[in-house]
């Protein structure tokens, strides 16, 4: 058993784990499956609400996510510091996770896995759930996003969709929020898509059928 840190990426942390995480990883392990099921159902207040994937008590699926392996000597702890910040968008300051801090709607957990994919201690950022499994919700707020500044600056829903596809992270809403995102821009395909909201600010989502 390694006993080294690992963290367990499934959403956003895959393609983009920011600087103090990734002066710490030293190789990414592909086909960790998660423990646990995970769906479209946060709305990330650092993504102008747009839908981002969180871990699900009901619905969801387990995917396969990717283990980052950090270096060896890693201390635990630095690395639930790291990946706190990382989440809450404030890399390489000064904030540290608090394990007991009461639960609230924005509150990010970092939980704790014991011999996973042959690694004695596996992190992960676990986030509440905060919206219904509603596909045309979903693309109106991913939508809504690409034509906030977060567009510009690739933080929306549309850019996070396409980050977590090409990652091979399919859940079950994936397919139909992907359509109803193309039928509410009138678009063929999410690129194309992104780029008629991102310059279109005046663009109204389809109201649904």
């Amino acid at each position: 058993m390694d006993g080294r840190v690992g963290i367990l990426a499934y959403g956003s942390l895959l393609s983009h784990p920011g600087a103090e995480l990734a002066g710490l990883i030293e190789r990414r392990i592909d086909g960790a499956r998660t423990p646990f099921a995970i769906e479209f159902a946060r709305a990330a207040s650092r993504r102008s609400s747009a839908p981002t994937l969180a871990p699900v008590d009901r619905g969801g699926t387990q995917v396969d996510g990717s283990l980052l392996l950090l270096e060896k000597g890693t201390d635990l702890e630095l690395a639930r510091h790291a990946l706190f910040r990382r989440e809450i968008n404030q890399i390489g300051g000064e904030l540290t996770y608090d394990h007991h801090a009461p639960p609230s709607p924005n509150r990010v957990r970092v939980d704790h896995l014991c011999d996973h994919w042959g690694c004695a201690n596996v992190i992960y950022a676990k986030l509440p759930v905060t919206l219904e499994p509603d596909p045309v919700d979903l693309a109106q707020r991913a939508i809504a996003s690409a034509k906030d500044p977060a567009g510009e600056r690739g933080r929306d829903g549309i850019s996070y969709l396409m980050g977590v596809k090409a990652n091979g992270v399919t859940t079950p809403l994936s397919p139909v929020f992907e359509r109803e995102i193309l039928r509410q821009t009138g678009t063929s395909c999410l690129s194309e898509a992104l780029k008629r909201t991102v310059r279109s600010p005046g663009l109204r989502p389809t109201p649904r059928p």
